[in-house]
């Protein structure tokens, strides 16, 4: 009676969220295409090629990565390396999911050598833009290894990029972090840790409202 408690909850909670996001993100997308259009040859429209490439990586990959390269090709021109590094993340995002994960490594690496920079500037907003990206590569360095079967490597990334994460108070993407560790431990059999860090990660979600957190982890746990 539970289960079917909890698979009733998770499919509201993905069909209302599925709705949101197909919505959303379609308008964000033409809100970038037509700001992207009257862009000039600056940061701005790095940004825009940024945003935009993020949008369409899971669903239009080959576009995502034509963009990032097209914001790359100009960051490095006008030496912006919040772009630059933002991109390089993008890119290992892009060829992670294609299942490329060598590219996606490098790609990964080169970001975190430059948002290691980031991180000891004098300007305290930069030194956050360097923090959040050193923990999100590092995330994305743990998916590699786990779907490379390097689990205890994976867990020693998501482990680092909780307590980035933390440094920061970004419990959102702590929470991401806990949820990867239990798939971690689900996959090598350990389920009682599984679940206490799905349970961690899903009472965190369940503060701050966040849907496809939730679903996630209900997801997870009834599993």
């Amino acid at each position: 009676m539970r289960n079917k408690k909890v698979s009733i909850l998770i499919f509201l909670i993905f069909s209302n969220s599925l709705c949101f996001n197909l919505f959303s993100q379609k308008s964000k997308t033409d809100s970038l295409y037509f700001e992207l259009k009257k862009a000039n040859e600056d940061t701005v429209k790095v940004n825009l090629l940024a945003d935009l490439s993020w949008l369409l990586r899971k669903s239009y990959p080959d576009s995502a990565q034509n963009y990032a390269k097209q914001g790359l090709m100009l960051s490095k021109n006008l030496k912006f390396k919040k772009g630059e590094a933002t991109l390089y993340k993008t890119m290992g995002s892009i060829n992670w999911n294609g299942g490329q994960y060598k590219e996606a490594k490098e790609y990964y690496n080169k970001a975190l050598s430059i948002f290691n920079g980031l991180k000891e500037s004098n300007n305290k907003s930069t030194q956050i833009f360097g923090y959040k990206g050193i923990a999100s590569c590092n995330n994305g360095l743990g998916l590699i290894s786990y779907y490379t079967g390097k689990y205890d490597k994976a867990i020693e990334f998501y482990l680092q990029s909780v307590k980035t994460f933390e440094e920061i108070s970004d419990i959102k993407g702590v929470a991401n972090c806990y949820n990867n560790i239990g798939m971690v431990h689900w996959k090598q059999d350990n389920y009682d840790r599984a679940i206490e860090y799905y349970e961690k990660s899903l009472n965190i979600f369940n503060k701050i409202g966040h849907k496809e957190g939730m679903t996630s982890g209900y997801n997870n746990i009834a599993i």
